[in-house]
């Protein structure tokens, strides 16, 4: 499976990660909850999901703030939503490749 990326951000840029879930969603399903799952795909960051911040629902959006990145990192950033139907959770997933400027 190849993961999309988000556009290279700066070490020292505080952007916010939009993953969309309205593919996954009927009519009349909600993002419940969501949790968010930080691996690096390149380089070394041992603090990795302290980067990160707390998932932002507003649905179909997760939204998530990011800052303070390594130079040279590319973090694996997994998104798994619950929904408001008990049989579904979604999971979105992208690179966020960061690049000094």
């Amino acid at each position: 499976m190849i993961t999309s990326r988000f556009t290279p951000v700066d070490p020292s840029e505080v952007r916010v990660l939009t993953f969309d879930f309205t593919d996954g969603l009927a009519e009349g399903e909600t993002v419940f909850s969501a949790d968010v799952e930080i691996t690096v795909e390149q380089g070394v960051d041992t603090l990795a999901s302290t980067r990160f911040g707390n998932p932002d629902i507003q649905t179909p959006l997760v939204l998530i703030v990011v800052s303070g990145q390594i130079d040279g990192v590319d973090y694996h950033v997994k998104t798994i939503a619950t929904t408001t139907n008990s049989n579904k959770i979604l999971v979105l997933a992208k690179i966020l490749p960061v690049r000094a400027k």
